[in-house]
């Protein structure tokens, strides 16, 4: 028994009988209501996409790219593909590290732990439907943090992995971008093993160059859009006042997260504010140096501004670092050996500097913006 579902980005995608239990589970068909990307709506009206989807195209995308590499556990694969994101809180990235008991777990480990069943998800259903259908949680949840190095866990969680596959056009189709188009399959049929690691072919460099443009793109006009991070970092204050246990709005889809925050005393105001967009506007954007933040906030403080007057944003994140999270050290296979992808390629050596250019954009009320750029500006 199988069933055929209908994506726009991927085309019909086939579900085995071993993976609709799983599909069905409360855990999974939760990320219905949980958008790709967040508050960017606000900016893309066409970017109300879900994790679920999402999660149904990286499978089958790791189908294609196991099979492709003769990986071992295929099934497997397709079973940690599917249940890569199952751990996303409401709107998914945007609210990490702010949900009480919860604040210090990513959403890989929450996933991790719901598919295992451990604290605080021990009434999680998917370890049992797991089991039924034939997989063992401890492996899948192996896979999906690549615990041990190898080709399945990297096809999810690598340089060139089949999650990013997805999501970069998948992203960009419901935003309108368009953006830098790339040939998954040509980089699935460019991509070679050494058993552990993925590489792939010195004639591949200019798909790589594509994909990574695409990235660095997708990151410039909308991850880091000055808007959705505005509106992030306002609904963030929210979460923050929030009176009741937040740790409970973790297990809440987008819908019902938003319903508790526009419905406590605490958190009422700067909720309502994102949902009629009245939001802060940009005044002032400085280049980044460390320890920028507390200076700017000293100054505005003293100059008789109050804390909720003002939100001062680093883009991209201090976080956003290292060549494993700006994904520029692909391996290459040449005649000497490996190398990495930006000793070849001008071009990503450039993003890669690009990456690190950081910016300090202080957001502040419209009647406030000039009077916060007059004095920073000096």
């Amino acid at each position: 028994m199988f069933k055929i579902i209908q994506d726009p980005i991927n085309g019909p995608t086939k579900i085995e009988s071993n993976f609709l239990s799983i599909i069905d589970s409360p855990e999974f068909q939760r990320l219905r209501g949980i958008k790709q990307l967040g508050l960017c709506y606000l900016v893309f009206p066409g970017a109300n996409h879900t994790r679920f989807e999402h999660s149904l195209g990286t499978m089958k995308l790791a189908e294609e790219y196991g099979e492709a590499l003769k990986a071992d556990r295929i099934n497997d694969l397709k079973a940690a593909a599917l249940l890569h994101d199952i751990g996303h809180g409401p709107f998914s990235h945007s609210f990490e590290g702010l949900f009480g008991s919860a604040r210090n777990l990513s959403h890989e480990e929450i996933g991790i732990r719901l598919i295992l069943g451990k604290k605080p998800f021990d009434h999680s259903s998917i370890p049992g439907r797991l089991e039924e259908s034939g997989f063992d949680p401890k492996g899948i949840a192996a896979l999906i943090s690549n615990e041990h190095e190898s080709i399945e866990g990297s096809i999810i969680s690598g340089q060139l992995d089949a999650d990013e596959m997805d999501y970069l056009r998948r992203d960009s189709y419901y935003t309108g971008l368009g953006t830098i188009p790339f040939d998954y399959r040509r980089i699935i049929n460019i991509s070679g093993t050494d058993g552990i690691r993925i590489f792939i072919e010195e004639k591949g460099i200019p798909t790589i160059e594509s994909i990574l443009l695409n990235r660095f793109l997708m990151y410039k006009m909308v991850y880091f859009h000055k808007t959705s991070r505005i509106a992030q970092l306002m609904l963030s204050r929210a979460v923050e006042l929030f009176e009741k246990d937040r740790a409970e709005l973790l297990h809440m889809d987008d819908g019902d997260f938003l319903w508790n925050l526009k419905n406590d005393k605490g958190s009422r105001e700067w909720a309502l504010k994102v949902l009629k967009r009245d939001l802060f506007v940009p005044s002032i954007a400085i280049d980044y140096r460390e320890g920028i933040e507390d200076i700017i906030k000293e100054r505005l403080l003293e100059n008789g501004f109050a804390s909720d007057d003002f939100f001062i944003d680093v883009i991209p994140p201090k976080s956003f670092a290292g060549k494993k999270r700006i994904k520029t050290g692909v391996m290459v296979k040449t005649t000497s050996g490996m190398r990495e992808a930006e000793e070849f390629s001008p071009l990503l050596s450039a993003l890669s500097e690009s990456f690190a250019l950081r910016k300090v954009t202080i957001f502040t009320h419209r009647k406030n913006r000039e009077k916060i750029s007059e004095l920073l500006g000096r």
